[in-house]
């Protein structure tokens, strides 16, 4: 008799060991089948005819391979997860001669031209981060330098996401711009926007 319980209970240990083993695998399975690769691309912002040659230069961004995740207990949402290999960047290619950029730590980055702030025949440039954390952005203001072949930052700042940044920059002269950044007012805890006057060295 005590046997027979015995057995019983060790078959209905074992049943409900199956069981919960199925149920994780069932998780898992579903887990998995809910994150997906997206695909690496690369997106083209018209900039105007930057160095005056008589041909519009073209911008292309690229961005990496990343996984995205579906929340299960919100069907059709679908989240940034991170980026395959942890390699998370931008590059910008351009149509024209210039080198191309390398941005770390930004995904679907954004161009845009500006003037010529330095009178040395070829526009300026903003390039837009993006990113997942948080609601600021980062600007980075690029200039091109023609004895190095390089690009070089200009002025950068963090703030909240805007359509355009052409409003926030304006030139001096050749040597200086006003550049209106945001920044933490410490006296009021609050954000705000201020005009700084940049010095253009190259």
């Amino acid at each position: 008799m005590t046997t027979t319980i015995i057995k019983q209970t060790l078959k209905i240990i074992f049943i409900a060991i199956l069981l919960f083993t199925a149920s994780c695998n069932s998780i898992k399975k579903e887990l998995k089948n809910k994150v997906k690769i997206q695909k690496a691309k690369w997106e083209s912002f018209i900039l105007g005819d930057l160095n005056n040659d008589g041909i519009n230069d073209t911008a292309f961004v690229y961005t990496p391979k990343y996984y995205e995740t579906e929340d299960i207990k919100n069907p059709g949402y679908i989240q940034f997860d991170s980026c395959v290999n942890n390699k998370c960047f931008n590059k910008i290619k351009f149509s024209s001669f210039f080198n191309e950029i390398y941005i770390n730590n930004s995904l679907w980055g954004k161009v845009e031209a500006i003037d010529d702030l330095d009178g040395d025949g070829i526009n300026e440039i903003i390039f837009q981060t993006n990113w997942w954390i948080g609601t600021h952005i980062e600007i980075i203001i690029y200039s091109y330098n023609k004895k190095t072949k390089k690009w070089v930052i200009l002025a950068n700042n963090r703030l909240y996401g805007e359509d355009s940044y052409k409003e926030r920059v304006t030139k001096i002269n050749n040597d200086r711009f006003k550049f209106k950044i945001e920044y933490m007012d410490t006296i009021e805890s609050d954000l705000k926007n201020k005009e700084v006057i940049i010095e253009i060295h190259k």
